[in-house]
């Protein structure tokens, strides 16, 4: 006599917990590479330009590096300086260090420092 396996059918709650669960960690996968293009660093110079998002977050950051490169980066929330901050390191001519990630083709920048 052999034995045969069984499957029980899930019920109707379990079955859609399950697929739900295969999916967020089929995203979640598949996902992680879409934020960024593996390409980050850090580039010190001089504040150009900020254009602000609201009165603590910048939309757009602007700066030249001392081989007189410019640097456009975007933001995606506060990081913890804010445009008139910034705009005081321009008027004294202080630099700023930016550390950025690639994603898409925009250079978001991450965290900033004086």
């Amino acid at each position: 006599m052999a034995i045969r396996p069984s499957f029980r059918r899930l019920s109707g709650l379990r079955h859609w917990t399950l697929l739900f669960a295969v999916a967020v960690i089929v995203a979640l996968v598949l996902g992680t590479g879409c934020f960024t293009d593996g390409d980050s660093g850090a580039v010190r110079g001089m504040v150009i330009q900020v254009v602000d998002r609201d009165i603590i977050e910048i939309e757009t950051l602007r700066i030249r590096d001392d081989d007189g490169e410019l640097w456009t980066f975007t933001t995606e929330g506060n990081l913890g300086k804010n445009g008139s901050h910034l705009r005081l390191h321009q008027l004294q001519g202080e630099s700023v260090l930016v550390a950025w990630e690639r994603r898409g083709s925009w250079l978001v920048a991450v965290q900033l420092r004086d």
